[in-house]
């Protein structure tokens, strides 16, 4: 048995900037988690040969002779051998260092006091716009996938808010 390391992040934490220009407003938040590692996901031939679901690994296989020296993808076996896959998803190359930097949210503000436009006046007018879950910046293991996401990538979010005293 191989241990890697811990499954969760040992040095963790957040910077958040905020920059003003007048009515303007900009602010991000910044994230790091280091010191962990991750299970990739595994190309599973008994999944690709009874439910056609696959992985891109598939093309890195094992083909001919001397393959080995260039891949850690086994090759396509057509008998039905769970253990087979099995043994490859949680040997040590399926394990990659899980550190990574993520632009967390990203949030644009404009705000005026004594707001007015036309007959309407307001004695503050706030707008909004945050979007979230924005990605990565850095990540240590490049050929994986995002640790954070081993399955579908969720997609960014957008709010817009506004918020008016009258």
């Amino acid at each position: 048995m191989v241990c890697k390391g811990p499954a969760q992040p040992t040095v963790f934490g957040a910077v958040r900037n905020t920059f003003t220009l007048g009515s303007l407003g900009l602010s991000f938040n910044i994230s790091y988690k280091l010191g962990y590692y991750f299970r990739k996901p595994a190309l599973s031939y008994n999944d690709l040969l009874n439910n056609w679901s696959g992985l891109s690994a598939y093309t890195q296989r094992w083909q001919k002779p001397g393959d080995e020296k260039f891949t850690n993808v086994p090759s396509i076996s057509y008998t039905d051998n769970a253990a087979r896959d099995l043994f490859y998803a949680n040997s040590a190359v399926m394990v990659g260092k899980a550190d990574n930097i993520r632009l967390e949210d990203v949030n644009l503000s404009y705000e005026k006091n004594n707001f007015h436009w036309g007959s309407l006046h307001l004695q503050r007018l706030k707008l909004y716009m945050y979007v979230s879950n924005l990605g990565t910046i850095w990540k240590a293991d490049r050929s994986g996938p995002d640790p954070r996401y081993l399955g579908p990538k969720e997609s960014a979010r957008y709010s817009l808010m506004l918020n008016v005293t009258f």
